[in-house]
Formats: structure tokens, C-alpha cells, sequence
């Protein structure tokens, strides 16, 4: 009975206009925050000139 009841509410939740939005504004903003993380790890390395060393590195290892 408290499977059903639980899985009643997660339904309701998601029916209700609260519960999309607040699962696609998660989804977006995790989505942004691996985008920011990208570009502050490659505007450091560009920024340091190590971005040769990174370049030079990952090619030996796939070669």
C-alpha cells in the first residue's frame, strides 16, 4: 500500500507544473555547469601556454 501511495505522489509531482520544470531546469543547469568547467579548464590551460604540454601529452598516449 505505501509502494502505491509513494508512487501516486512522484506522479502528482511530475503532472504537476512545479515538477517538470524543476527536473528540466536541474538537467539545464547541470548541462551548464559541465559547459562552464570545460571552458575555465581550457581558458587555464591557454592562459599558461600548457595547453602544448596537454596536446603533446594526450597524443602519446593514443599513439
Amino acid at each position: 500500500m505505501l509502494h502505491n501511495c509513494i508512487w501516486v505522489m512522484v506522479f502528482a509531482f511530475l503532472l504537476s507544473p512545479f515538477g517538470l520544470q524543476a527536473i528540466a531546469e536541474w538537467l539545464i543547469s547541470g548541462v551548464d555547469s559541465i559547459n562552464t568547467s570545460l571552458r575555465c579548464f581550457y581558458c587555464k590551460l591557454k592562459a599558461t601556454n600548457s595547453w602544448k604540454l596537454w596536446a603533446n601529452l594526450s597524443r602519446s598516449l593514443y599513439a
